[in-house]
């Protein structure tokens, strides 16, 4: 008698956003081991509206269906463009850049995740409504990206840490 093994199958989820033109959208993949994208490179700043495919593969080695990350692009070219893009939420992150120590200001209660270049998570917290300091003296010198999630719309900032 042979038994087989059959190993799972990774069940991968990504997310999708809107951007202005110009701006960077983080790929954030969950629910496999390690993952690839299309393009190579989870940090995207595409010029029109694209989708990217994520495969997952899980510590058993066996891969995923594919998961689609679609990000919308709009021009956002005038102020009437940026006030919509922006109604359900407003944000604001200063000073920009920083040597430590930011304030966000935001509208709503929500859910800050600051992100490094290469992709990989370095912080993750609660904010309310209102003014907020938000302490980054931990992350190294560099770029990072801070999205900010409300209750019906995500945004995305670059910030520079000095």
């Amino acid at each position: 008698m042979q038994v087989t093994t059959l190993n799972p199958q990774p069940t991968v989820a990504v997310n999708s956003g809107t951007i202005c033109a110009g701006n960077k959208f983080v790929i954030k993949p969950n629910g496999a081991s390690s993952y690839s994208v299309t393009g190579g490179n989870f940090t995207v700043s595409p010029a029109n509206t694209t989708s990217y495919t994520v495969i997952g593969s899980g510590s058993n080695g066996c891969l995923s269906d594919a998961a689609i990350s679609t990000v919308n692009v709009n021009t956002c070219t005038g102020l009437d463009d940026i006030s919509n893009a922006n109604k359900s939420q407003m944000v604001m992150i200063y000073p920009n850049p920083s040597a430590g120590m930011f304030t966000i200001e935001s509208d709503e209660d929500a859910n800050v995740t600051v992100i490094d270049l290469q992709g990989r998570l370095m912080e993750s917290f609660k904010i309310k409504s209102g003014v907020n300091a938000a302490f980054a003296g931990e992350l190294q010198k560099g770029v990072y990206f801070v999205e900010i999630a409300g209750s019906n719309k995500k945004q995305t900032f670059r910030v520079v840490k000095l």
